[in-house]
């Protein structure tokens, strides 16, 4: 493990509870594994990495994960940069915790958004659509009750598309969803769904959508 990565975890080792620790090791492997990827150093971390990171990290559990698990995540994301820029200057350590904290509600509001599409009433799905579409779908314009939507492997939008207005709060523009939408006298549906992404999942998702062509 890199050096920095490794003194961050024996800093707090006597100060964290067993489960926050756990967290803070997550956090590290996961950093880890992002900037080695990237061949660069957490002490040359970029501010726009932030959001591919918990991007990255979300697109690792291959699973839903609860809004509080992410929550906790990117708490301890949180204390990782702030840890990483206290020696740096006061432009890059303000620029680097505040994309800290706007990729932190990125990737949480799309756990909760994942939460809600398990809990969407089967009513609120089309029987016998007339058009089809399957795809990872992200969120272009959202309004009280309805989503308008960009398939990443096709150029044309996709809506209104009909949601709970709960589920329609809890998406923001660039929030990604894998979709299986149906269209009926003109009126956009989900009729089935995989799992909601940040938007720093965007890029792979978008290869992922290519590849599947």
């Amino acid at each position: 493990m890199d050096v920095l990565l490794r003194s961050f975890l024996q800093r707090m080792r006597p100060r964290a509870r067993r489960a926050h620790l756990a967290t803070y090791e997550d956090v590290a492997l996961a950093m880890e594994g992002f900037l080695r990827a990237r061949r660069r150093s957490p002490a040359r971390l970029r501010v726009g990495e932030l959001h591919l990171f918990l991007g990255y990290w979300y697109l690792r559990r291959h699973h839903p994960t609860t809004s509080r698990r992410t929550r906790r995540f990117c708490a301890a994301t949180s204390v990782l940069v702030h840890w990483l820029t206290a020696g740096a200057s006061e432009r890059r350590r303000r620029l680097l915790r505040r994309e800290a904290r706007r990729a932190a509600r990125d990737a949480t509001r799309a756990a909760r958004a994942m939460e809600l599409l398990e809990q969407m009433p089967a009513a609120a799905r089309l029987s016998d659509p007339t058009e089809i579409v399957e795809d990872y779908c992200e969120v272009v314009v959202r309004a009280r009750s309805h989503l308008v939507l960009r398939p990443l492997s096709a150029p044309a939008l996709v809506g209104p598309v009909v949601v709970p207005e709960a589920l329609a709060a809890a998406l923001d523009p660039g929030a990604i969803l894998n979709l299986q939408l149906g269209r009926s006298d003109g009126c956009w549906a989900i009729l089935d769904h995989g799992f909601c992404y940040p938007s720093g999942a965007r890029q792979a998702l978008r290869g992922a959508a290519e590849v599947s062509r």
